[in-house]
């Protein structure tokens, strides 16, 4: 607003003019002074003064510059910088003015160019930026000089920078002053205005107008143009855009050629954007030959252009005005929004990668706002679309931390929770895509708590009952299927809604519900092959319940031709089997016939028989199903299917666990494996047939018969056959598991050892037995003390597994290690974090993770918090196994705060408590009694209760301590012999003691004491 009144020549007026004669007059004295010496010195500055008096500005400041360097001793150097200073600013060179002026002001602090010297230096502060320094010497200058002529522009000068600084006020006030010191100076008009714009920032709009008017209406074009311009935007800010034009247009003729043009050009076509008429308005952007310098004006500028370009309908170019933004000005404010809107346009576009290289970039540029908020959003659902499931997932873990501690974990509010709940809908269905149904439950149920809109209703409920889905959980997906479909019947989710909800229904038997709900998924996706799937899974689930006609309906509606010929077949296969509801009947058995005969290569034939001894199995119909096994075996004599066909009936046997059914797949089994053998012996082959690709199942199946039939040895025996015959088998990795496990209750270590590096090394073992192993690996490591392996090991296993209990031991293991090594920080924050997992731990591990918070509170002198987890902890854990360890902090932390009296209570609690008989914490009560009375000065007391450590714990350390500590009061109570005794016994019985040299050294004292009178202390 202000750069056109103060510009270079601001003050090159009359008052210039007056005073270069003036300075002229002073050159010549000093010249003539100078020559009538003659030196050197005296031209080289006549020669510069010769230029600033023609102004000759960029010679002058050359000259001056040289004179300096050259002659920095001369009478004449000062006010050569007040010239060169002065030569510099009417060059608009304000940074080295600024210098020129600072240096001559701190040379000559007295000069009667001070006055003048203080206004041009605040003057080229002001221009440089450095407003602090500005305006301290501008209201010296004037507070220091009332009466001089540079006051007429130093006043406006001061209203600028206090509008710079937003304090109107002021500003308020230097204006109003010079109107009324001035009211005739060519600066009236601008100060009118800087007066009119301190109105207006402290909302006195009237006041604004009304002087923006009066400016308006005179005769300075330049000012005018500003009124205009103000005045326009102020109608813009009021709504009223017709009269906004009209001001803003004729604010453009006025400020034609001037900075101004810029931001009458950006509201007049901010103007015409708000009326609808965006190619106008981006016209009008388009118009400006170049971008201003003004940074927030070019980017509102390339921002709003950007903005019509979307409304006509033109991305590209939208594209091009938003780049240009970023490129210009990367770190303004509008730069965020503009990548904000270029990440939106490449969406729009199917530009899903490129978007996602932008949401990184602007994830590493800006900092936590809303704003990113939203792009982090969009990296998640691009992360979807792509089925990155495990990136979806990280992104809004990610995003819901930020988000959390950017709000200091206040999230209650209803907007943040709105947020929350979206995000954590989005992140359940990366767990979802990753099959994990458990973790999209859990922030689900997050996402409903938090929900504050209608719209997302429907998505979590189709959302949890897709996870309920994977889980198999049909009959609680019901609910949330219908929901969702009672407000969205069209469109791929609803589609597959439909066909989900089905397949729930008919799982919950709700037949006439399932065929309602399939018949509305076929009229929305004819053809469409999820119809035919659906039908198909609908068609075998009513087989398999005994739903003869819903099955028959489902059968036929696949027989038709249309279908492939796979379907067809199956289909045909399908109503083959509704027929064979009896294995015994003629009918049935002529089906069977038919099917196999006109199906030879049908896997179906096969399939449809053993899918009948699976019904029958379920039914309980063992004969029945024994029967179709029998069959398969018979009919279909390709070995492979024959062994599925008798490890079936095995499965199906075990799977009842009563003792009579397993004892059956018991024999069941073992009479395959003698079978098996004698095929192999009666081949005579060299190599193994193909049966023999089922047997390792056969052992793995048999040992578990055998695990639950009670027989253990057996079991283990048989994983034992398995890890030594079958090492290429894919029950190998378990069954090694198992054999390890053993070994490692049995203390067979090296055989322990062997078998987890087998396991560790093996590269097919699933990533969950290898989690498993490093847990059985790092208990061996705990056993043993072994601290820093435990944490190690710990910290792979969390990197391995997804199961979220053997995560949460993991955790607490790690942290238990780390307290072991003294790194009681890290050991305390992730026993913190256990205390939100508590009942994935095992039974009875939650006060041990209070306990260790508590120790690692003291271990930080943080008694206060020891004091407060320990107290809660004695009433909430009273059979605890360790609960004497709560009353020593307790006494601890009374002790640690001088309360020794409560200290001593607490560790006479622990000694005498159950838990604590005979152990090495009571042995450390028991001593710390002795401490309370001995800086009690009560050492009579402190050497009885040091005398129970010794004579009741056998825990070395404290006895010597006690020992020692005993041996010290008897030393107060002037008892050498006794003190001795101590010592003495001290060195004999624990010579590798910590106390040991200091005690020889107390020794020899006492000694030479010894023959003194002793009180009598009896031990």
């Amino acid at each position: 607003m202000f750069e056109t009144l103060f510009q270079r020549h601001t003050v090159l007026s009359c008052v210039q003019r007056s005073f270069v004669c003036w300075i002229l007059s002073l050159l010549t004295v000093l010249a003539s002074v100078g020559i009538s010496n003659g030196q050197l010195v005296d031209q080289e500055y006549q020669l510069a003064s010769g230029y600033y008096s023609r102004g000759q500005w960029d010679e002058s400041a050359v000259a001056f510059e040289d004179f300096i360097k050259r002659y920095p001793d001369s009478h004449y150097a000062d006010i050569a910088h007040f010239f060169l200073g002065e030569s510099k600013i009417q060059d608009s060179n304000f940074a080295e003015a600024y210098v020129a002026f600072q240096t001559f002001l701190a040379r000559q602090p007295r000069h009667e160019f001070k006055p003048r010297a203080t206004f041009r230096m605040g003057e080229a502060a002001l221009r440089i930026g450095k407003s602090q320094v500005a305006l301290r010497m501008l209201e010296s200058f004037v507070r220091d000089n009332p009466q001089h002529e540079l006051v007429e522009y130093a006043l406006p000068y001061l209203g600028e920078l206090r509008l710079t600084r937003m304090e109107p006020k002021l500003a308020e006030k230097a204006y109003e002053t010079a109107l009324k010191i001035y009211p005739n100076s060519k600066l009236a008009d601008p100060n009118r205005l800087g007066l009119a714009k301190s109105f207006q920032i402290q909302g006195k709009t009237d006041n604004a107008v009304r002087f923006y008017q009066y400016v308006a209406s005179q005769s300075n074009r330049n000012a005018a143009g500003e009124a205009k311009l103000q005045l326009g935007m102020i109608k813009f800010e009021q709504g009223n855009f017709s009269d906004a034009r009209k001001l803003l247009t004729e604010a453009k003729v006025l400020v034609k050629g001037s900075t101004n043009n810029y931001e009458v050009t950006y509201w007049l076509a901010r103007t015409e954007m708000e009326t609808g008429s965006y190619e106008k308005a981006h016209e009008m952007f388009s118009a400006l030959k170049a971008l201003p310098a003004k940074e927030d004006l070019g980017c509102g500028i390339c921002y709003d252009a950007a903005v019509a370009a979307l409304k006509m309908k033109d991305e590209t170019l939208a594209l091009e005005w938003l780049t240009k933004l970023r490129k210009t000005w990367p770190e303004n404010r509008l730069a965020k929004k503009s990548m904000f809107l270029e990440i939106d346009i490449l969406r729009r576009q199917g530009l899903n990668e490129v978007a996602l290289d932008f949401c990184r970039q602007y994830r590493k540029q800006f900092d936590v706002d809303e704003l990113r908020y939203n792009v982090t959003e969009t990296m998640g659902r691009i992360y979807y679309e792509k089925g990155d499931y495990p990136a979806t997932v990280s992104t809004f873990r990610d995003q819901l931390s930020e988000h959390f501690t950017a709000n200091n974990g206040q999230t209650t509010a209803p907007k943040l929770q709105a947020q929350r709940a979206t995000w954590q809908y989005l992140k359940s269905l990366g767990h979802i895509g990753m099959g994990e149904y458990d973790e999209a439950i859990k922030e689900l149920t997050l996402a409903d708590a938090n929900n504050k809109t209608i719209e997302m209703v429907p998505l979590i409920s189709l959302a949890k009952s897709t996870a309920q889905f994977g889980l198999k959980n049909y009959s609680r997906a019901i609910a949330g299927y219908q929901t969702y479909l009672s407000s969205e019947t069209t469109g791929e989710e609803a589609a597959r809604a439909y066909a989900e909800l089905s397949i729930c229904l008919a799982e919950s038997d709700r037949w006439a519900e399932a065929s309602s709900t399939f018949n509305k998924l076929a009229d929305l996706k004819k053809g469409d092959p999820m119809v035919a799937a659906t039908c198909q899974y609908l068609a075998d689930k009513a087989y398999g319940a005994g739903e003869k006609e819903m099955a028959t309906i489902w059968y036929e509606r696949l027989a038709d031709p249309a279908y492939p010929q796979e379907i067809v077949s199956r289909s045909l296969a399908g109503l083959t089997w509704l027929q064979m509801e009896s294995p015994r009947s003629a009918k049935a058995t002529a089906l069977f016939e038919r099917l196999t005969n006109e199906y030879p290569d049908s896997k179906f034939s096969a399939q449809a028989v053993l899918a009948r001894a699976k019904h029958l199995d379920e039914q309980g119909d063992l004969e029945g199903a024994s029967e179709m096994y029998d069959m398969v075996i018979r009919r279909f004599p390709e070995f492979d299917l024959a062994q599925i066909a008798r490890l079936r009936q095995a499965y199906s046997l075990q799977a009842r666990k009563d003792q009579a059914s397993l004892e059956s797949a018991k024999v069941l089994l073992e009479t395959f494996m003698e079978q098996n053998n004698a095929e192999v012996v009666d081949s005579g082959a060299v190599e193994q047939l193909a049966s023999q690709a089922l047997v390792d199942e056969a052992i793995y199946q048999l040992a578990w018969v055998n695990h639950d039939l009670g027989e253990q040895n057996q079991a283990h025996l048989l994983f034992e056959q398995l890890v030594n015959d079958h090492q290429s088998s894919k029950y190998w990795p378990d069954a090694a598991y198992r054999v390890a496990k053993q070994a490692v209750a049995e203390k067979e270590m090296a055989k322990a050892n062997k078998m987890i590096e087998s396991l560790l090394t093996r590269a097919d073992s699933p990533t969950e037995i290898t989690a498993r192993v490093l847990y059985l690996q790092a208990q061996m490591a705990a056993s043993n003390n072994e601290w820093a392996k435990v944490s190690s090991q710990m910290r792979e296993l969390k990197s391995k597994t997804k199961d979220v209990q053997l995560q949460a031991k993991a955790n607490y293991w790690l942290a238990e290690s780390l307290y072991r090594q003294d790194e009681f920080v890290d050991s305390k924050t992730i026993f913190e974090s256990l205390q939100t997992e508590i009942p994935l731990l095992d039974e009875g591990l939650e006060p041990w993770t209070l306990l260790r918070i508590a120790q690692c509170e003291g271990k930080a002198d943080q008694w206060t918090n020891t004091m407060k987890i320990a107290g809660r902890c004695l009433i909430k854990f009273p059979k605890f196994s360790a609960y004497h360890e709560f009353l020593f902090l307790v006494g601890r932390a009374h002790e640690a705060e001088g309360r020794l009296e409560e200290a001593r209570k607490s560790y006479e609690q622990v000694v005498a408590h159950v838990t604590a008989q005979g152990s090495e914490t009571a042995a450390i009560a028991q001593w710390r009694i002795g401490e309370t009375f001995f800086h009690q000065e009560n050492y009579a007391a402190a050497i009885g209760a040091y005398y129970r450590v010794d004579s009741l714990y056998d825990h070395p350390r404290w006895r010597s301590a006690a020992l020692m500590q005993g041996a010290k009061c008897q030393e107060h109570l002037s008892n050498w012999r006794h003190a001795a005794k101590l010592y003495t016994q001290l060195v004999t019985e624990f010579p590798e003691s910590e106390f040991t040299e200091a005690a020889k050294a107390r020794l020899s004292r006492v000694n030479q004491l010894a023959d003194k009178p002793e009180v009598n202390i009896k031990r």
